[in-house]
């Protein structure tokens, strides 16, 4: 009995950690998801600020055609006046108009120049910039994606497993009970017999006093009678003796 009782808490004690293992495994899951989460949040706002620069870049690129077609005007303005048929290489005057021309409308390109490639160049840094962000993020979801279909296998086989083991635990400890249950009536009926089996020795102990004392009792009655017997035999022949004289 002692050891099925021992047996039973074993068993109970297995199924505790079992289920201690199946709560730890849950923690990671839940602490995975909520990273897996995270990250397709995160993800989900670098495609938004993506979107946003896209269409920023758009507004850049109608800007920048803009800027394209003023700066053709300028340079169909600028050739025309330079190759003008008013413009004389003797002249001094006219000399000067077009160096004045060319340095205005030099000035004006470079600058047009300058702005549309610190446009680009700017667009080209946040569009390398959020790609790139974009891949880490997208590395990290797979590895969270990854890392949570383990745990998520893993929860499933321990779970299965433990469940398993659950089962068969509890069957054996169902068993056991029964079986201690069982072997309980049978310490109880032994126990009532061994009661009745005192009971009937302590009566045949009492039994057995008796008996002593009959048998104490016989022999000093046999002994007495012996006695008696020998006394009257010995009065008869003094009787004789007396009679005979």
């Amino acid at each position: 009995v002692n050891n099925l009782d021992k047996t039973i808490e074993s068993l109970n004690s297995k199924l505790i950690q079992k289920e201690c293992t199946i709560t730890q495994l849950e923690d990671k899951l839940s602490k995975a998801s909520i990273s897996y989460t995270d990250s397709q949040a995160d993800l989900v706002k670098c495609r938004r600020d993506l979107l946003a620069e896209q269409v920023a870049h758009n507004k850049s690129l109608s800007s920048l055609s803009d800027l394209k077609t003023v700066y053709g005007l300028l340079q169909n303005d600028y050739e025309k006046k330079i190759s003008s048929p008013k413009k004389c290489k003797t002249c001094t005057e006219n000399t000067f108009q077009r160096e004045n021309i060319e340095s205005q409308y030099k000035s004006q390109l470079n600058d047009f120049h300058s702005t549309i490639t610190q446009i680009e160049n700017s667009y080209k840094r946040k569009l390398k910039n959020i790609i790139t962000l974009l891949d880490e993020k997208d590395v990290s979801l797979n590895v969270m994606s990854k890392t949570v279909k383990s745990i998520t296998l893993q929860r499933s086989e321990v779970f299965q497993t433990n469940s398993r083991t659950v089962d068969r635990l509890a069957q054996t400890n169902e068993t056991l009970i029964r079986e201690l249950k069982h072997k309980r009536q049978q310490l109880a009926e032994l126990n009532e017999l061994f009661k009745h089996v005192r009971e009937e020795n302590d009566k045949r102990k009492l039994l057995i006093v008796k008996y002593k004392k009959l048998l104490t009792e016989h022999d000093i009655s046999t002994k007495r009678e012996e006695r008696t017997k020998k006394l009257v035999e010995q009065i008869d022949k003094h009787m004789n003796k007396l009679t005979v004289g």
